[in-house]
C-alpha cells in the first residue's frame, strides 16, 4: 500500500507567499487614497472546457472455441489368423499419436517399432536357444496397450492367433566318440548363453528387403523342428535350424544385409557367425571351417562370410543355419519363400 508523503517545502512556500500577500495588502491599504480610483479588474473570460464525447467502443466478437478433435480408437491387427509351429507373423497396432506401446505374446514382450499409423512388432511361434521345444498347437492371445495423445487411460486390445501343429520328421544321427564327448549339458549351456545374448539384439531399422537368400544353394539335409535320434537312441528335442549338406570349404553367403554381432567358436555348433538384420531378425551360421568376417562388420546380401565345415558336434560337413525373431528360433526356410512386409 502506497502512503502519501507531504513535503515540508510545499508548506514553507505557501507560508512565504501568504506573508508577501499580507504585506502588499497592507501597503495597498496605506497608499490607496493617494493613487486615485482604480478600475475594477475585468474578469478574464475563460472558455469552458469541452466535455469529451464518448465514442461507442466496438465490442470484439469472441471466436468460437473449437471442439476438441476426437482421438480415434486404436485397433490391433495381425498379418494372419494362424501360424504354424516355427512360424512368424506381424502385429500391427493402428494408433496414430499413441505412445508407450506394449505388445505381448506367449508370455513374452515383443519389441514394438514405429510405423506411419502407429506401431508394429514381429511375433514368433519359436523356441529360445537351448530349450528345443516349440509351443503346442492351440489358440493364443496377442495383447497390446498404448497411451493416448495427452495421456489418460490406456486402451487394452487383444487378438487371437491359432498355432497349427506341424508333423516334424525324425532325423537319425550317428556320432562317434569325439562328437559325443562334446554333446553335454554344460557345452550346450555355453552355446545357449552366447546365442541368447546375440539373438536379443534389436536394431530399430529393417536391413532385409524381401525373402532371405539360402546361404548355400544345395538340398536341405535337416529341417527345423525335427526330432533327433542320436545313435538309435530316443527321438528328442526340436532341431533349432536348417541343415544344408555341402563339401567342406563350400562358400557360405549372408542371407541378407546386416551387421555381424558374433564371430567365433562355440562348443556344440563349432565356428559360427551371427548377423543382425534389424527389427529383432538375426541369422546364425555354424559348423564353419573358416570365418571370413569379424564382430561389427557390415555385410551385404550374398557376401561370403565363411565356409562349410564340420566343427563342433557334426556327423559330416554341413551348414547349420538358424533364424531368430525376437530372440526365438524359427523356421528359416519359410523366410526364403516369403518375408514379412513392414508397414
Amino acid at each position: 500500500m502506497m502512503r502519501g508523503v507531504r513535503r515540508s517545502g510545499d508548506w514553507a512556500g505557501t507560508s512565504a507567499l501568504g506573508g508577501l500577500a499580507g504585506l502588499l495588502l497592507l501597503l495597498a491599504g496605506c497608499l490607496g487614497g493617494a493613487g486615485g480610483t482604480r478600475p475594477s479588474p475585468t474578469p478574464s473570460t475563460v472558455a469552458p472546457s469541452a466535455t469529451p464525447s464518448l465514442s461507442p467502443t466496438a465490442t470484439a466478437t469472441p471466436s468460437p472455441t473449437p471442439s476438441p478433435t476426437a482421438v480415434p480408437a486404436p485397433r490391433l491387427e495381425l498379418s494372419t489368423s494362424s501360424a504354424p509351429q516355427g512360424g512368424t507373423f506381424l502385429v500391427h497396432l493402428i494408433a496414430p499419436g499413441y505412445t508407450q506401446p506394449h505388445i505381448s505374446f506367449l508370455g513374452r514382450d515383443l519389441e514394438p517399432f514405429p510405423v506411419p499409423d502407429g506401431w508394429a512388432a514381429l511375433g514368433a511361434v519359436g523356441q529360445p536357444p537351448g530349450v528345443f521345444r516349440l509351443p503346442s498347437a492351440g489358440d493364443y492371445t496377442v495383447a497390446a496397450a498404448a497411451t493416448p495423445p495427452g495421456g489418460g487411460e490406456r486402451p487394452q486390445l487383444s487378438a487371437r492367433l491359432r498355432v497349427t501343429a506341424v508333423a516334424f520328421p525324425v532325423d537319425h544321427i550317428t556320432l562317434g566318440p569325439p562328437g559325443l564327448s562334446l554333446l553335454t549339458p554344460g557345452s550346450e549351456a555355453v552355446d545357449q548363453r552366447i546365442l541368447s545374448r546375440a539373438y536379443a539384439t534389436f536394431t530399430p531399422v529393417a536391413m532385409w528387403h524381401g525373402p532371405l537368400l539360402l546361404p548355400v544353394d544345395v538340398p536341405v539335409t535337416g529341417h527345423f523342428g525335427e526330432k533327433q535320434s542320436f545313435n538309435n537312441g530316443p527321438a528328442v528335442g526340436s532341431h533349432s535350424g536348417t541343415d544344408l549338406g555341402a563339401p567342406e570349404g563350400t562358400p557360405v553367403r549372408a542371407a541378407a544385409d546386416g551387421r555381424v554381432v558374433f564371430a567365433g567358436a562355440l562348443s556344440v555348433r563349432g565356428n559360427g557367425v551371427v548377423i543382425d538384420h534389424g527389427l529383432g531378425v538375426l541369422t546364425g551360421y555354424f559348423h564353419l571351417s573358416r570365418i571370413d568376417v569379424h564382430d561389427g562388420e557390415q555385410v551385404k546380401r550374398g557376401q561370403v562370410i565363411g565356409a562349410v565345415g564340420e566343427t563342433g558336434v557334426a556327423d559330416g560337413a554341413h551348414l547349420h543355419w538358424e533364424l531368430a525373431v525376437g530372440g526365438l528360433q524359427v523356421d528359416a526356410l519359410a523366410w526364403t519363400r516369403s518375408a514379412p512386409t513392414v508397414p
